[in-house]
């Protein structure tokens, strides 16, 4: 049950860290070509930039809820450390990955969603991407 826990709520985090990815680039587009008044006719079909913020912002906090389940269930799994050598990869990443969505989240509530919001939330994911790859080169 646990197992299940820790995979389901790990992969459906991922996945709202890419939509807010995906939002926050999205953020950044629109929000460029506003500032220049150059504006391309697909922008008339993006959500207004309130509304990128705020689609970004909410799925990183469950993301990053999903992450904490995640983590704490994959921790359980793992039984106890002897010495704080025994953690592995996995789990340092998770922890790296853990960090940085908790800065996006700590800069949102102090400074607001802004363009070095998006950007952070941009490379966060690349973040996630570059630890699921070491993860399956390191494991298989």
């Amino acid at each position: 049950m646990i197992l299940t826990i820790h995979i389901i709520s790990l992969i459906l985090g991922h996945i709202l860290f890419a939509h807010s990815c995906i939002m926050s680039v999205l953020f950044l587009y629109q929000d460029h070509y506003l500032k220049n008044k150059k504006l391309p006719a697909i922008i008339t079909k993006f959500p207004s930039l309130a509304r990128l913020k705020k689609m970004s912002h909410r799925t990183t906090v469950i993301g990053y809820i999903l992450l904490i389940i995640g983590i704490i269930c994959g921790v359980i799994l793992s039984g106890p450390l002897e010495r704080p050598s025994d953690i592995n990869l996995r789990l340092w990443l998770s922890i790296i990955v853990f960090i940085m969505y908790s800065n996006f989240i700590i800069l949102n509530i102090f400074l607001g969603y802004h363009k070095y919001s998006a950007g952070l939330s941009i490379i966060s994911f690349f973040t996630v991407l570059t630890a699921s790859i070491l993860e399956f080169f390191y494991f298989f």
